[in-house]
């Protein structure tokens, strides 16, 4: 998971090992982030516009470049559901209907 390699190769035979090949390094890929965002808190900004902020992973959790955080908002009377894609650690959500309750996640 996006881990920092160096390798080399010596041969050997009964009497000993050789000389080593220069080294290489190489990086795995990139995997998904290994825990979530951390801290999430959400609060009415007014009647209708909602603002969600979290904080990132752990560093070693991320496994990569974090490109996007998703936010995923339902409308808890009548289950209906947004999602919405930030690059930063906070979103305004604005036009939702007025005076609702809604629960959310960030991923």
């Amino acid at each position: 998971e996006y881990t920092l390699y160096t390798c080399w190769v010596a041969a050997g035979n009964e009497i000993g090992l050789g000389a080593a090949s220069n080294s290489v390094d190489f990086t795995t890929l990139e995997d998904v982030p290994s825990s979530p965002p951390l801290r999430p808190f959400g609060y009415a900004e007014s009647s209708s516009v909602i603002r969600l902020t979290w904080e990132p992973p752990p560093p070693i959790d991320i496994n990569g470049n974090l490109v996007y955080y998703v936010a995923e908002v339902i409308e808890v009377e009548t289950d209906r559901f947004w999602k919405f894609y930030a690059v930063d650690t906070h979103i305004n959500i604005a036009s939702l209907p007025p005076y609702s309750q809604y629960k959310w996640k960030v991923a």
